[in-house]
């Protein structure tokens, strides 16, 4: 029971499509935070990101440093499980629940690889390697997501302000979003999108200069600027799974939660 009420707390909502919102939404995130997780015994990594597994509720954070990978495993609650370490230099991390694989952007090999989980959703083993069309030279720089309404991979290619949707299996590029974009490419993380899961504004690219983020739909068009919740640290990393923002704390390496109000 007490996991289904914390799935509750964290579940999305859907917004009416409101084109071009010209004023910025500052009570859209809750400004406390419903979980804090931090990478067990890891005070240095690179590459942090986090994705949550609906079908044995656990967390997955990944992060690297100079000689591996780790992606450390905690419950629904954010209490620490297990941290594994992995020989490829991973970059990016989702739940894939098409194939119901736990999936990373490799950027050794620029290629998506495939974790097989048990049924408590440890590690047994490693299934396929898909290489991703387009992405080699940007693979030093971009996070890749996964898009489960979609079931597709995606990024945003910051110069051209488009986002790349590819096809999983394949890893060919299968569609291209253009949206405007009223702020330079150095005020927004350039090398992140988020996937939100909102009908209304399935992607979401992050404003730094302004504390926001745009929601944008499959048209291109944002239907709305929405503010960070109100934090007293600068965040490094972001991440939306699970219904909820993730900031991530660079002083700390403590991913915090702020579900959607």
């Amino acid at each position: 029971m007490l996991i289904k009420s914390l799935c509750l707390v964290l579940s999305g909502i859907y917004f009416q499509n409101i084109l071009f919102a010209q004023n910025i939404n500052n009570s859209f995130f809750n400004n406390t935070p419903a979980i804090e997780m931090s990478m067990n015994g890891k005070t240095s990594l690179t590459n942090n990101n986090l994705t949550w597994n609906p079908h044995n509720y656990t967390y997955y954070i990944a992060g690297s440093d100079t000689i591996a990978s780790y992606i450390a495993s905690y419950d629904a609650m954010g209490d620490f499980i297990t941290v594994d370490t992995f020989d490829a230099r991973l970059k990016g991390i989702w739940y894939n629940t098409t194939l119901d694989f736990l999936e990373a952007y490799n950027v050794n090999d620029n290629t998506c690889v495939s974790f097989l989980l048990n049924d408590e959703g440890e590690f047994v083993g490693q299934d396929f390697d898909i290489e991703l069309a387009d992405l080699e030279e940007e693979g030093t720089s971009v996070f890749p997501i996964y898009n489960s309404e979609r079931e597709v991979y995606v990024y945003f290619e910051p110069v051209a302000k488009i986002i790349i949707e590819v096809e999983p299996f394949s890893g060919e590029i299968s569609h291209y979003i253009s949206f405007p974009l009223s702020v330079g490419k150095n005020e927004i993380v350039e090398d992140q999108i988020l996937f939100t899961d909102m009908k209304a504004s399935p992607y979401a690219i992050v404003n730094r200069k302004n504390k926001s983020l745009f929601l944008i739909n499959y048209e291109g068009q944002i239907v709305q600027e929405v503010s960070w919740p109100m934090i007293n640290f600068e965040p490094i990393r972001f991440a939306w799974t699970n219904g909820a923002l993730w900031l991530l704390n660079e002083q700390t390496l403590t991913w915090k939660a702020y579900a959607i109000r």
